[in-house]
This record gives C-alpha cells, structure tokens and sequence, in this order.
C-alpha cells in the first residue's frame, strides 16, 4: 500500500482539529508516524491487531492497511473503557482511509464500524475467527460465552443505494448466537429501525475519506448513534439496555471478501483500504451548574465548559433550585438540549437578538424534556431534522421557532407550544404539537407533509394550516377524527364545538398564496372557521346561503365540498347544508374569524367540473328555506 501526501496533511489537521477541542477528552489519535501497530512512542496511540485472519493487517509509517481484498477480514483496537453518564455524553471515533484500485459491487452491508464493551475479556491480541472455527473470546452459543455488548455500523459498497445502517449486538446466548465472529456476520446482530436514506454516498477507487461514529448517552433510556462519511450522514436512537450497555473499550472494523482490492496478501498492491489516522474521543456533555439565573457564556455556569457548537449537549438539570432565567448573550449552536428539572421552570431568554440553533453534524438534533415545564423564549433556528421529545405531564413552550425547512419529530407524551410549524414535515409520533392562538396569518402553518399518530394530537387552536404535498382525503380524515377530540388528528383546544378546519384542495383552486405565505398548486389549505362559513369570511350570514343555492343537489368534487356549500361535510349539497347555516347564523358578525385572503373562490357549476369564479363576498343576501 502508499502512503499519499496529501493523506499525511489530513491526518494532521485531525491531529490540530483534536488539540483544539477544549471539550474533548482524546483517548486515541493514532497516525502510525512511527510505523508500529503498537501502543509506541507516538502520543495517544493505541494497539492495533487482527480480528480474523493474521494475514489482516499491514503497517508502515504514517499507514494502517486493513488487508481484504477477495477475503473478508478485520482490525480493531482497544483502549481504557470509557463509560458514558450524564446525559450528553459522547464517545467519537472517527477515522481517515484511502481506498484501493478495486471497489466491489453489490456489497450490502459490507463495511462495518463497530464499538464494543471488551468485558475485561483478552481482545488485546491478535485472533483468528472463522464460521468453521469461530472464537470464544467474543462471546460463542457453544461455549457458553456470552457476546460483547455494543453497536456496529455498517455501509453499503458498490450498490448504487448505498446507505447507513446501525445494528446491536444480542449478547444473550440462544441455540445459534453469539456466533464467535463478531463483526464477520451480521448473524446476532439486531438491525435497528429506520435505516439511512438510500444513495447518500458512493465509494470510487483511489479516494481518501473521512467517517466518524459517534455513540451519545441521550438519557437514561436512549443512546444516539451517528453516522457520517465525507457529507453524508445519518442518526437514529436506541433504547438503553443489557445489549448495548453504556461503557465501550473496543473499536473494530471490517471489510466483506471482495469489496476493497483484489489481494488479499499483506504488502502488495489494491489489498484493502489504508487507515492514516484513527481518533477517540470523549466528549462530555455540559451541564448548567448554577442555582439561578445566569448568562450562558459564562463558563462559571456550566460544568464542563460552555456548550456551543454543532453537536454540543447542554443539560439545564436540577441544580436551578428556583426558576431560573438563562440569558442568552451570544448566539449558541447546541446539537442537544436537555430540560430536566421537576422542581423549578428554565426560561432560556435572548440578550438582545440572539438566536439559539439547533445543529447536528451528523443526522439530526435533539431537544428532550424530561421533567418540568420549560419557555424558550429566544427565537429558535433548526439547521438540521430535529426530534422533540416530552415526557409526559410536562411542556416546552418556544414561541418563537424557525425550522428553517427541515423537519420536525414529536415524541413523548407531552406538549410542545409553538408559534407555528412552517417546514418540510411535522411527524407527531406522540403527545401533542399545540400552536398558539393566534388566528392570523402569524399562527399559520405550512407544511410539505404531515403525520399523526393515532394516539396523538397537532392542536392548531383557532390557527390555519397548509399542507403542500398532503392528500386531501388524508388530511380530512385526520381533521373528523380529532374533531371534539383531544388526540387522533388534528384537534383545536379553543373549538367550543361550533368551529372546525374547513379544507379545500388547491389544485381545484389555484390560489398562490394563504394569509400572505406562498403555497403549492397542490396544496391542502385549511381554514378555522366557523360550521356554515362556506364563503370562508370569517362569519356566518345570509351570504353562505347563496353558495348551496348555486350547487344545490350536487356533488362537489373532492376537495371543494366546503367552497360549494357541502356545510355539514357529507360529501353533497343538499336542503341539510341550510340547516347548518341556520344554526349557527349570526357567528362572527361583527368579530370574523380572519377573513380569508381569497377574495372570491372556485367552485363548479352544478354537474360540470368547469370552474366558475363566484364574488362570495358580494352576493346578495338571500335565503332559501327547504322542508
């Protein structure tokens, strides 16, 4: 193998990167300079040693070869267990290799990155291990040993959809696992669910690459993993427990037979991928030490050291023994934000115009309350996907969120307030999403796409919504079924039963904009309005009737029953709709309901699907009474 250059200078910047991190712990950052694979007199190195096969690694200065080529090997390397405590904390490898001349197809999870808990088991040597003699030492069903508790990373090479994905290791010993090959099989791994988006990355011969895996302690009951290689990446989380555990003294690596080089011998040509430099960190998570109110630059308030920065975690805990207001007098990033105090409130307030950010560099960020209720004040940004996690009883209020267009998960029990959700999607796995009431075009929301759990509630108040690639049908059921409710859909907590979320579609339509935000010519627009406002002013009057007047007896195409006067939402316009007006004549008189910007709507003519525009708010009163 050769040692480039420019791979020299890259392991360097590592090297600088690392020693710049005032918030960083290294354990390992090993660039073989002195061309060992030994713990030598290169600061923070570590051992290196095979996991399968002798023939499996190479070493010269400034390189570390995995030797694959048309056999599947691994490397890996131990060093002083590491144990993650406190929320936020993390434990980062991340590695420097060059590819060979010959990149495999077709390889499904065929390269593997892996963190283990070495049990206090002899993993410092080189071993052999095979599917015909597989190895005790990482855990064997036939030899009673159990498994290394731990994660594996794994990526597709050379099949054009290539993606990551992260698997646990079952140490349990059943009647086939563990299988005495750790990483030589996926076999005892449990795949973790969901997996990365597909084509993310590609692998191309003769190019250098940067990956990391980064493991956090989330909470008590969550681990985040993440993923990234070169621009890609991915995160997802896992449930804490006997499986993965939360101390690690291992990293591993592996490559499939046939997916990096054509040798397999050691010290030849386009035999594997070289290494030049491998780091560990880690990285504590910081925690707000003061038992009151405070700037969050102030270094004297954290434990730890200042959180900010993409990925940095901040934990407002217990130590606030009274609501405590936290002063944002810069513009901090933070990939995790933690609230966990049950005893007193945190408001996280702006000095001046200061905004916080929410940033992960790899996958997505996270903000997680975990006892108490809480007030961001400050005006939040997303710069990545964010999942929001409540528990139960509790309530973050941040009234004034940008997502920036990215996304937005909702999980736990709990309530989220905010001032509206305008981003690519909102997905509310749990609990409920609440907009503030608001009633104007500042209250709207505008979505690409949206999903609600069954058990679950966005409650837009007295707010409207836009969904711009949502289907009608879709959108309307989740709007029945929250109707009156307080989970199932889309609910309003300021409906006394006589409002509801008129929709229409806007490909009937046509319009470019709602309360003054653009929209897409698909779009799903809902309207807070009253039962019997079919002319969307806000109010119900002598006006509305003239609407089922001019479609009386119809069937209004789906998505523009509301419009054409189908006032009790069965799907066709007949006398019944009158009785609905007649009902709730006089509401909004004098108070409307924020008239639609519309200024007049498409509906068909009576049995055509041609489109007529219709002056709904300069129709001449008049009503039909109908037996």
């Amino acid at each position: 193998m050769k040692t480039r250059g420019k791979i020299r200078l890259m392991a360097a910047l590592l090297v600088t990167a690392a020693a710049q991190s005032a918030l960083a712990q290294v354990i390992v950052n090993d660039s073989w300079t002195d061309g060992g694979r030994n713990n030598g007199a290169d600061p923070l190195d570590t051992d290196w040693w095979t996991s399968a096969n002798a023939n499996g690694i190479e070493v010269s200065p400034g390189s570390l070869g995995m030797v694959t080529g048309t056999q599947g090997r691994g490397i890996h390397a131990t060093f002083p267990t590491q144990t993650v405590t406190q929320v936020g904390d993390s434990l980062k490898a991340t590695y420097t290799f060059t590819t060979p001349a010959t990149i495999g197809v077709s390889g499904t999870a065929a390269f593997r990155v892996g963190m283990f808990d070495t049990l206090g088991r002899a993993l410092n040597a080189d071993i052999s291990a095979s599917s015909g003699t597989p190895n005790p030492v990482y855990g064997y069903f036939a030899a009673s040993t159990t498994g290394l508790p731990g994660y594996m990373m794994d990526m597709d090479v050379g099949t054009t959809a290539e993606d990551f994905s992260f698997r646990q290791l079952e140490p349990a010993i059943t009647g086939t696992t563990p299988t005495g090959r750790l990483m030589g099989t996926t076999t005892g791994f449990t795949q973790l669910s969901p997996t990365g988006p597909d084509g993310v990355y590609s692998f191309a011969p003769n190019t250098t690459y940067t990956g990391s895996f980064t493991i956090t302690l989330l909470n008590s009951g969550q681990m985040r993993l993440a993923g990234t290689l070169g621009t890609a990446n991915f995160s997802m989380t896992d449930t804490v427990d006997a499986a993965n555990g939360t101390s690690y003294g291992m990293l591993a690596f592996w490559a499939n037979s046939s997916i990096f080089g054509s040798s397999a011998t050691p010290n030849t040509a386009d035999n594997g991928i070289d290494f030049s430099n491998v780091q560990i960190e880690k990285i504590a998570g910081k925690a707000w030490s003061n038992t009151s109110s405070g700037d969050w630059s102030n270094a004297g308030n954290w434990t730890g050291g200042v959180p900010n920065g993409a990925d940095a975690a901040a934990l407002l805990g217990s130590a606030a023994t009274g609501n405590a207001t936290v002063t944002l007098d810069v513009a901090p990033s933070v990939g995790i934000l933690t609230f966990n105090n049950n005893a007193a409130n945190y408001t996280i307030t702006s000095g001046g115009s200061n905004t916080l950010t929410l940033d992960a560099s790899a996958g997505t960020a996270n903000v997680q309350v975990l006892a108490g209720s809480h007030v961001i004040s400050a005006p939040v940004a997303l710069a990545d996907d964010t999942n929001v996690n409540i528990t139960g009883g509790s309530t973050l209020t941040i009234p004034n969120l940008d997502p920036m267009g990215h996304r937005i998960t909702k999980s736990g029990t709990g309530t989220l307030s905010v001032n509206n959700v305008r981003g690519e999607r909102l997905n509310v796995t749990a609990g409920t999403v609440r907009i503030a009431p608001n009633g104007g075009a500042a209250g709207t929301s505008v979505l690409n796409s949206l999903a609600i759990d069954p058990a679950a509630a966005l409650d837009l108040s007295d707010n409207d919504l836009v969904v711009n690639n949502g289907a009608f049908t879709s959108i309307q059921a989740l709007v029945l079924s929250g109707f009156g409710n307080t989970v199932g859909g889309i609910t309003s907590s300021t409906s006394d039963g006589s409002q509801i979320l008129a929709l229409f579609d806007n490909t009937l339509i046509g319009a470019g904009e709602w309360n003054g935000v653009s929209i897409g010519a698909n779009a799903v627009v809902g309207k807070y309005t009253y039962f019997g406002d079919v002319n969307f002013d806000g109010q119900v009057t002598g006006d509305d009737y003239t609407i089922i007047d001019s479609n009386l007896n119809t069937t209004p195409p789906t998505g523009l029953g509301w419009l054409s006067g189908d006032a009790n939402l069965d799907g066709i316009v007949t006398g019944d709709d009158y009785t609905t007006i007649d009902s709730n004549l006089g509401l909004g008189v004098g108070n409307p309901l924020s008239p639609t910007a519309l200024g007049a709507a498409a509906v068909p003519e009576p049995g055509s699907l041609s489109l007529l525009l219709l002056g709904l708010g300069g129709m001449v009163r008049r009503r039909r009474m109908v037996d």
